[in-house]
């Protein structure tokens, strides 16, 4: 195996699905170049909390009601005093640029698993 490269079973066991960022939060206790998101997976899984930055691509306003992709299996953290109970999916062309979120091409049912 290459170095940095996982085996198949290790994807296979990341749960990513579908979601509606329903409610966008600014927190006293996070920096300023965060948001407290919470997006609705329907179903068994409700509502998750999260956090993702402040940036020049989405404002606040401009991120409820958007349909986003996000890995809802991960163990819950806690940082900043913001619980982080699922990670939102985006990419960006630099480090230093903030990230485009990754967005089903339609409308979709929430909660439908990535695959």
């Amino acid at each position: 195996m290459k170095n940095g490269t996982i085996a198949l079973s290790e994807v296979n066991k990341l749960d990513i699905r579908v979601g509606t960022i329903i409610e966008v939060r600014s927190n006293p206790e996070l920096t300023a170049e965060k948001f407290q998101v919470f997006v609705n997976f329907g179903g068994d899984l409700g509502i998750l909390r999260t956090s993702t930055d402040n940036s020049a691509n989405d404002k606040r306003e401009q991120l409820i009601g958007k349909q986003v992709m996000a890995v809802v299996n991960i163990e819950p953290s806690n940082t900043q005093n913001n619980d982080s109970e699922c990670l939102i999916l985006g990419a960006s062309e630099k480090e230093s640029k903030p990230p485009i979120l990754i967005q089903p091409e339609q409308s979709i049912k929430n909660g439908l698993k990535v695959c």
